[in-house]
């Protein structure tokens, strides 16, 4: 899990993502989906577990556009 490979450095990365998605504005979708597309990156590979690395990887595309489709038709939602 990525609880056991917490560190400093990892969570100062996190709160830069956080604090990207609330500034980034909602009619910005594609910067909007890369951060948050960044965030399932970062604790992928911060869990040191490869294949679930491999699989938010391999899913990035999907994730992409279900995100897109629901700010989209929903941006308050998101």
């Amino acid at each position: 899990m990525a609880s056991s490979h917490v560190t400093e450095d990892f969570i100062e990365k996190l709160k830069t993502n956080v604090a990207e998605m609330k500034v980034v504005s909602a009619d910005n979708i594609e910067i909007r989906i890369d951060v948050d597309i960044k965030f399932h990156h970062l604790i992928a590979t911060q869990s040191e577990n490869k294949m679930l690395l491999v699989f938010v990887q391999s899913i990035t595309e999907l994730t992409r556009a279900f995100i897109k489709r629901r700010l989209i038709s929903r941006p308050e939602s998101y």
